[in-house]
């Protein structure tokens, strides 16, 4: 079996304190020439992960926001969520609650949590509270994608925009080749 897709999480596996390693870009690029598909994997926010991580040309795609949405070099990007609600966002604003808004997701700070979970409870919303470290990511329940990487599939949830891309993946584990195709990436060559 011919090694094709590395996914990778960006911080703390391929980053520390949000800075990647320019041994790790060299040889991201280096996996790239001998034909395998690199793919980073994070809940940051695209413009986020932009700002960290500057140019992201070096890997085929990108994945964020928790699996909302995907981004490829080529300036295209694929979002597979929804946006959060509006009086969702007036109210944090409202309530003088610093946030930084994706296109599907909501980033904080985790001591927060409280106040934005009575704003959900409140506003009677289908969002789920996810913390990452220090921090807090806010997702419609309908857009919670959980890559559980194995060395060789990705399974999604059943929400409605998973059991679409389970659709696509013949409504089991999805190969890597079955990957490559839902991002519109060529498949290397054997």
């Amino acid at each position: 079996m011919k090694f094709s897709v590395l996914a990778l999480d960006y911080d703390g596996t391929v980053a520390r304190d949000g800075v990647l390693d320019s041994d790790v870009k060299a040889a991201i690029v280096e996996a790239r020439t001998r034909g395998i598909v690199v793919i980073f994997v994070t809940g940051r926010i695209l413009t986020d992960l932009k700002r960290v991580a500057g140019n992201l040309e070096f890997v085929d795609a990108v994945v964020t926001e928790n699996g909302a949405v995907l981004s490829f070099p080529n300036g295209q990007t694929r979002i597979i969520g929804h946006r959060p609600p509006q009086a969702f966002l007036d109210q944090l604003s409202r309530r003088g609650i610093q946030f930084q808004a994706g296109e599907c997701i909501i980033e904080s700070d985790a001591a927060v949590a409280p106040q934005i979970l009575a704003i959900i409870r409140e506003l009677e919303l289908p969002l789920v509270l996810l913390f990452n470290r220090s921090r807090l990511m806010v997702l419609p329940q309908a857009c919670i994608c959980r890559p559980d990487f194995d060395s060789s599939s990705v399974r999604f949830d059943t929400s409605p925009p998973a059991s679409e891309l389970r659709k696509a993946f013949n409504a089991g584990p999805c190969t890597t080749s079955a990957i490559v195709t839902l991002f519109g990436l060529p498949m290397p060559s054997k």
